[in-house]
């Protein structure tokens, strides 16, 4: 009577071993679908922007005001670090003619000199003109495309 017991026992969890194993043999896995965080910024050329703000600040503010661009082989014609007050970071700005791009982070100064070749990735704030009208681009990633990089061409910097 004991072995047949035991048999039952052995044979129950066997069949249920079988049953729980098998359901899982089923199972379809998916591939998440990819979703970028945010969108891709727009290729645009600076004589353009220019152009379109220098035109009709309303309808270029209208157009550009907030987005995310990709600015290409941008020369560094003069580098600027300004200080509001000592409570705030400093403003560092790449100005090429009548643009100027403001770092998102301060420690990619020193990494890059006048003359340098770069290409930007930032957003448009307007066009300011306080005597001297220029179009503003925030929050700026940069890369090296040509300039003494020692190995970091390419290398974005955040």
């Amino acid at each position: 009577m004991k072995a047949r017991k035991k048999l039952l026992v052995i044979s129950l969890l066997s069949i249920g071993f079988l049953i729980l194993t098998s359901s899982c043999a089923v199972n379809t896995q998916y591939i998440p679908v990819y979703k970028p965080l945010a969108e891709p910024p727009v290729k645009i050329a600076v004589e353009q922007l220019l152009s379109d703000y220098f035109t009709d600040v309303n309808s270029a503010d209208a157009k550009y005001k907030g987005v995310r661009f990709l600015f290409s082989d941008i020369k560094v014609e003069a580098l600027s670090i300004t200080v509001v007050d000592s409570a705030s970071d400093p403003n560092i700005s790449i100005i090429n003619y009548y643009i100027e791009f403001r770092l998102k982070y301060e420690e990619s100064l020193p990494t890059i000199k006048e003359g340098y070749i770069l290409d930007i990735i930032g957003n448009v704030k307007g066009l300011f003109d306080m005597g001297n009208p220029h179009v503003i681009v925030e929050d700026c990633w940069i890369s090296i495309v040509e300039g003494d990089t020692e190995g970091d061409i390419n290398d974005w910097e955040y």
